[in-house]
C-alpha cells in the first residue's frame, strides 16, 4: 500500500466470502465483557454495550486487523486520531475500509452515533485504534442506477482495539511501584468499567484538549506563513534596491560622446518655406 485511504471513494476493498473463520474477531481476543449495561441514544437509534455477533463483521474486522492494520501499524499511527470505517456488504460480499479523520467523525456522527466520538477521542493512538463496522444488506426497493456497493443499514459494531504487543506500557507497573492514575483510567476504559457520566466527562476533556492542540498548531502554522511572507517581501525590496542602484551606477559610468558636445540640435530642425501662392510648406530636399 502506498498510503492508507481517508475517504470512501479511495477505500480499500476485499472480498470476504472465502475468508476462513480463523480470522474472526473471537479468535484474536478482541473484547472483554462489559461490567454494566449502558445505552447511548442517537438519531440512528440506541447503541448498547453488547456484542454484535454478525459473521460479516466478525470476519472483516478480524481479517483487516491481522492482514492490513497490524502490518501497516506505523502508517496507522501517522494518521493521527481517526476512526476505521468498515462497510460489510451482504451482497456482493465485499468489505470497504477507510480511516475517517477525527474532524469528519465529529461532523458525521455527533448526532447519529455519539459513541463514535467517544472512541475517537479516548483511544490511545500509540497502542490502539478505534473502528466502526456496519453491515449493509441489499436494498428492498432496488431501482435502475443503484451503485453496486449500496443498500440499507443492517446493524453495526464499534469499539477500540488494543494492539497486544503494545499493552505492556499500560498494564505493567514500574519496578517496585504501583499503577499510575493514568494507567488505571486507561484500564477502566478498555474494560468498559467506566460509567456513562465518566465516559462523557473523559470525552469532553479529550475533545477539548485535541481541539486546543489543533488551534495551537494552526496558530503556529499561520505565524510561520507570516514570517515566510515577511522574508519574501524583504527580499523583493532588497532586489528592487539593488536593481535601482545598478541602473544609477550604469548612468554615472556612461561616457559622453566628445564630438556631440556643444552641438545645438534645435538648429537642425527643418524650417517652413513659402511657395509662390504665399502658403507655407515644410522645406524639402531632393537628391
Amino acid at each position: 500500500l502506498e498510503e492508507l485511504p481517508t475517504q470512501r471513494r479511495h477505500a480499500l476493498q476485499f472480498r470476504f466470502s472465502d475468508i476462513g473463520p480463523e480470522f474472526a474477531m473471537s479468535n484474536i481476543g478482541l473484547f472483554s465483557q462489559p461490567e454494566s449495561h449502558q445505552k447511548v441514544c442517537g438519531t440512528r437509534g440506541d447503541s448498547t454495550n453488547t456484542l454484535y455477533h454478525h459473521p460479516e463483521i466478525q470476519v472483516c474486522v478480524g481479517f483487516a486487523v491481522q492482514r492490513i492494520i497490524a502490518p501497516q501499524w506505523n502508517r496507522v499511527r501517522q494518521l493521527g486520531r481517526s476512526l476505521a470505517i468498515f462497510k460489510c456488504h451482504q451482497g456482493p460480499k465485499i468489505c470497504e475500509l477507510w480511516f475517517m479523520p477525527r474532524e469528519e467523525v465529529v461532523k458525521t456522527y455527533a448526532d447519529s452515533l455519539p459513541k463514535n466520538l467517544e472512541w475517537v477521542h479516548l483511544y490511545d493512538p500509540k497502542t490502539e485504534f478505534a473502528f466502526w463496522a456496519e453491515t449493509i444488506r441489499p436494498s428492498s426497493r432496488p431501482f435502475r442506477g443503484n451503485p453496486l456497493l449500496s443498500g440499507e443499514f443492517n446493524g453495526g459494531l464499534g469499539s477500540r482495539y488494543a494492539m497486544m504487543h503494545h499493552l505492556r506500557d499500560i498494564l505493567m507497573p514500574p519496578p517496585g511501584g504501583k499503577l499510575s492514575q493514568k494507567q488505571v483510567e486507561k484500564i477502566k476504559m478498555m474494560t468498559c468499567a467506566c460509567s456513562r457520566e465518566e465516559y462523557a466527562s473523559l470525552t469532553a476533556k479529550a475533545q477539548a484538549k485535541t481541539e486546543k492542540q489543533a488551534r495551537r498548531k494552526e496558530k503556529l502554522k499561520q505565524k510561520k506563513s507570516e514570517e515566510r511572507e515577511k522574508i519574501r517581501e524583504e527580499e523583493r525590496l532588497k532586489n528592487a534596491e539593488n536593481a535601482a542602484r545598478q541602473v544609477a551606477e550604469a548612468k554615472a559610468a556612461r561616457i559622453p560622446a566628445p564630438h556631440l558636445q556643444g552641438l545645438d540640435f534645435s538648429s537642425m530642425r527643418a524650417k517652413p518655406v513659402e511657395d509662390e501662392a504665399g502658403a507655407s510648406s515644410p522645406s524639402s530636399s531632393s537628391s
